[in-house]
């Protein structure tokens, strides 16, 4: 009987190790999203900056 214990102990162990992996790729596929998210915010922000600069550059060359 204390092999079954000692086994099923083992086996609840690396469910628990496994779920633990999970939480840590789950966290570091969330903080990648939000990075690229950011990324994309900021590319947006710069891409309005260029409009506007190319806006202002034509009108000054009129």
């Amino acid at each position: 009987m204390a092999d079954l214990a000692g086994i099923a102990s083992g086996i609840a162990q690396q469910y628990a190790d496994g779920a633990a992996a999970q939480n840590v790729m789950n966290r570091a596929a969330t903080d990648a999203e939000q990075a690229t998210m950011a990324d994309k915010a900021a590319l947006a922000a710069m891409q309005g900056l260029s409009a506007a600069v190319d806006a202002t550059s034509q009108a000054v060359s009129r």
